[in-house]
């Protein structure tokens, strides 16, 4: 028995070109060479005006919530034996008022049209 051979993509491209006459010439092989990312710059040039690899609200907010999320712990830690049920409370309302208001910027964030978000960014420059 004869055993075929499987064919490419590529291939069958190729026999299909020639039936209707074209001659394509063989893709260049492309050598990608990835490129180092120095992120602790990238991450300072996010508190500037210059365009960079990461969201300056999305760092800022996580750096706020980091901070927040600290003080919180330790203020707890320390006050645990002292706390009545009412500090409780004023922490989680506190916490809440926070999400709301992350939530609310989130909306905020989405509702923006691109265009316009364009438009104020180079106005910002």
């Amino acid at each position: 028995m004869k055993e075929e051979k499987k064919q490419s993509i590529w291939d069958m491209a190729m026999e299909g070109a020639k039936a209707e006459g074209v001659k394509p010439d063989r893709p260049k092989q492309i050598v990608s060479q990835k490129k180092k990312i120095d992120y602790g710059r990238e991450i300072i040039m996010t508190f500037s005006n210059q365009k960079s690899l990461f969201s300056s609200k999305k760092i800022e907010r996580f750096i706020v919530f980091f901070t927040f999320l600290i003080l919180t712990v330790v203020y707890i830690t320390l006050n645990i034996h002292e706390m009545e049920s009412m500090e409780f409370i004023e922490v989680i309302g506190i916490w809440l008022a926070y999400g709301g208001y992350n939530s609310f910027m989130n909306l905020r964030d989405k509702k923006v049209d691109p265009s316009r978000q364009s438009v104020e960014d180079s106005e910002a420059s």
